[in-house]
């Protein structure tokens, strides 16, 4: 099964219709080298063991000190098997090829048959089981939560908000309009008021004439003698 479905793969890949989007283009050598020297280590790496060379296990396996690991029987290598392994694959590749590259075979089944149409739909969508799962499952829980949580997202968290704006909106017009406008400003205008009516009055006393302020000492000099008279008599 393997071998016939990468068999398909690689016909599908470089004989196939193309289904991509730009232009495709080999690797950069940055990228292909290492890509190679995976390969060859991939492909030579199973072969050591049948030409009687054991390390390769060795190489890949570890012990962790104070852990204790169940010891795998490594079994030796046996050409039967590995000649019916390789006889299976080369059947499936063959397949596959004869399928593909020849055309052999029943192409066009799943337009012609109503079943075997089925059948592909089913296995096309996995069984059903995603569809089952997001719709029966994740949509099933998912959008009833959504919805809750818009609901209390618009009218709860955005109420709080819009709550707290309208409050403070009305805090600051009664600050501005009362204790601004009419207390702080009115205080301030009270004081301007009572500054410039108070220069008026000095203006009257303080003129800068010499003549003036003697005449004011001398009255009062007088009005302070008359009253110390008036009291001592």
């Amino acid at each position: 099964m393997t071998a016939a479905y990468m068999t398909r793969a690689c016909y599908l890949i470089f004989w196939g219709e193309y289904r991509g989007e730009g232009h495709p283009h080999e690797a950069p050598p940055s990228m292909a080298w290492p890509l190679r020297i995976l390969a060859v280590g991939s492909i030579g790496a199973g072969w050591l063991s049948a030409f009687g060379f054991h390390g390769f296990p060795n190489w890949v396996s570890f012990d962790v000190e104070g852990v204790t690991r169940e010891v795998i029987h490594e079994y030796a290598f046996s050409v039967p098997l590995a000649a019916i392994s390789l006889a299976v694959a080369l059947i499936g590749i063959g397949v596959a090829a004869g399928y593909y590259f020849r055309n052999l075979g029943p192409h066009g089944l799943t337009r012609r048959n109503g079943p075997a149409r089925a059948g592909y739909r089913f296995l096309e969508e996995k069984y059903y089981l995603d569809k089952i799962y997001i719709d029966g499952v994740i949509r099933s829980i998912q959008y009833p939560i959504a919805r809750g949580m818009y609901w209390f997202d618009q009218h709860v968290i955005d109420g709080f908000v819009n709550g707290v704006a309208f409050v403070s909106g009305k805090v600051a017009g009664f600050v501005y309009n009362v204790i601004d406008q009419k207390v702080v400003d009115g205080a301030v205008n009270g004081a301007g008021f009572t500054a410039e009516e108070s220069g008026g009055i000095l203006r009257y006393i303080q003129t800068g004439r010499v003549q003036q302020y003697a005449a004011v000492l001398f009255g009062a000099a007088g009005l302070f003698a008359l009253i110390l008279v008036l009291t001592t008599a």
